[in-house]
């Protein structure tokens, strides 16, 4: 005999009663009643339907509701690209390296900077051939303040490329801010062997040399940037230093509402030089053009040669007014002196040069903005 579970035994206890019940006649008119509920409930959902296929759609437009939902959208697009795991595979080959190297940049922008060298750090791990990513791992360590393997990073990215200039320049850096002059010196020369002109090198060295005391360098580090860069507060500085150490090779002068740096030694060359004569003056040119309200005087000097001097000073204006009857012409001055040239020192002691050359520009109206040149 098998047992049976209480909920049997009370499920059949009911059917058992249920059976017991007298019979009972149905309600009259209950079929009608009901077919009558099963049709309205029909006509309700075609009438539903109707309106939907049948009526005119109106459209509101959430544009927060549309931002989320496109927020959604790339959030699972970017979830689904990079939820991909291979089991037993290497972190470092799931991540793609160019991506690595823009979030980085990104990152350490965005002042995120322990954040930023992990991600620079694996996109040179992920391609150590590649010269920006080695340079940005360095400027990451550095950033963090880590010199030794700031160092290291931009060493691995020269031993695969050794003319990277921006990783020479780098490096100089590193070893300047350390005080590692000679090795920043080393770093900066090859620099220049792959770039001769190349500003940032010839002023940390024109800097260096001067902490070196080695006067010769510095004033010819300081004529090399200048060739190339003369505007900003650098090249007013490797002017006013050049000037200190007794080279007037370039000067700065007033004309206007700014101070322009002016290769003088172009202005008093000999005629066989024009080509750098020329630009000089098409510089000056610029200058007249943009302020219709400026003014120049031009003075030369020649100590013992008032022909010398004087045929100097016509010619410079002859070149900054590009052509005889300019409109141009009436507003340079000129006048000249066959005496030396007398500089005064900020430390009121004075130099003279046996030939020279001054500018003076002044505007009525002194302009405020600046002017390209």
């Amino acid at each position: 005999m098998t047992s049976q579970h209480p909920f049997e035994r009370e499920h059949q206890r009911l059917i058992e009663r249920l059976h017991e019940m007298p019979m009972q006649p149905p309600p009259l008119g209950i079929g009608a009643q009901v077919m009558a509920r099963i049709n309205d409930r029909r006509s309700q959902r075609f009438r539903r339907l109707a309106r939907l296929t049948l009526a005119p759609i109106s459209i509101r437009f959430r544009p927060a509701l549309v931002g989320c939902f496109g927020i959604l959208l790339i959030a699972v697009f970017v979830l689904g690209r990079y939820s991909v795991r291979q089991e037993g595979a290497d972190p470092l080959q799931l991540l793609d390296a160019e991506a690595a190297y823009l979030v980085g940049r990104e990152l350490l922008a965005a002042e995120k900077q322990a954040a930023a060298l992990t991600l620079l750090q694996l996109a040179a791990n992920l391609a150590p051939e590649n010269p920006d990513f080695a340079l940005w791992e360095g400027i990451a360590h550095w950033h963090n303040k880590q010199p030794e393997q700031e160092q290291s990073s931009y060493l691995r990215g020269l031993s695969s490329t050794p003319d990277s200039l921006p990783l020479l320049i780098n490096l100089g850096h590193h070893h300047l801010s350390n005080g590692s002059y000679l090795d920043a010196l080393d770093a900066y020369r090859k620099a220049l062997t792959i770039d001769p002109l190349e500003p940032t090198a010839w002023y940390n060295s024109g800097l260096i040399y001067r902490l070196l005391d080695r006067k010769e360098e510095e004033i010819d580090a300081w004529k090399n940037f200048l060739y190339r860069q003369r505007f900003g507060i650098r090249a007013l500085r490797a002017v006013e230093r050049l000037n200190s150490a007794g080279d007037y090779s370039y000067r700065p002068y007033w004309i206007g509402p700014r101070r322009v740096i002016i290769h003088t030694e172009a202005l008093l060359a000999e005629d066989s030089a024009l080509t750098n004569l020329r630009h000089e003056a098409a510089m000056l040119t610029a200058l007249l053009t943009e302020n219709q309200e400026l003014t120049l005087t031009i003075a030369t000097f020649y100590a013992g040669n008032t022909d010398r001097a004087r045929q100097r000073a016509l010619l410079l204006k002859q070149l900054i007014a590009e052509a005889p009857g300019s409109p141009l012409e009436n507003r340079i001055a000129v006048s000249w002196f066959d005496s030396p040239e007398t500089i005064m020192l900020p430390s009121t002691e004075s130099r003279t040069r046996a030939e020279g050359v001054l500018l003076f520009g002044f505007s009525d109206h002194q302009q405020n903005q600046e002017v390209s040149i």
